[in-house]
């Protein structure tokens, strides 16, 4: 019975191919499948109402483009809400958006992948990041532009 089974998965063009959809397309099939990751302290979900209104504030703004199918984005919002609870951040307000849905906020702000930090202050961008996933490089582009 094995016999058969193995010369079935090592003969059969049918199931190598099978076997290499599976194993290529599986992970990003369960990454697109799954309920999207909470949003992280402080983070409401980008609108664009609440993000021109929170542009006419002089509020600092972080803003978080997401994909739920990222394993980046998942570790850069354990980052996220790890330090957004940290006092000197409560007055950060952060939006996150999704970088497959909010297409007008994407190419408004030239956005090239997911994963992607911006922080605005005072109606203007004033740092960008990329790929940023520890908490420490996180934490020192908050600092820099908490700076007056």
């Amino acid at each position: 019975m094995l016999g058969r089974i193995w010369r079935f998965f090592t003969e059969s063009p049918l199931a190598v191919g099978l076997v290499v959809v599976v194993g290529v397309a599986g992970p990003r099939l369960y990454l697109n499948l799954r309920p999207p990751d909470p949003l992280p302290a402080g983070f409401t979900d980008y609108t664009p109402d609440a993000f021109t209104e929170a542009m006419a504030t002089d509020q600092t703004i972080l803003v978080d483009v997401y994909a739920s199918w990222c394993p980046t984005c998942k570790v850069q919002h354990l980052a996220l809400d790890t330090l957004l609870k940290e006092p000197r951040f409560a007055a950060v307000r952060g939006f996150r958006v999704d970088f497959e849905d909010d297409v007008a906020f994407v190419k408004t702000h030239r956005v090239v992948t997911q994963s992607t930090l911006l922080i605005f202050r005072e109606g203007k961008e004033i740092s960008r990041s990329v790929g940023l996933t520890w908490a420490e490089d996180i934490r020192r582009q908050l600092d820099t532009a908490l700076l007056p």
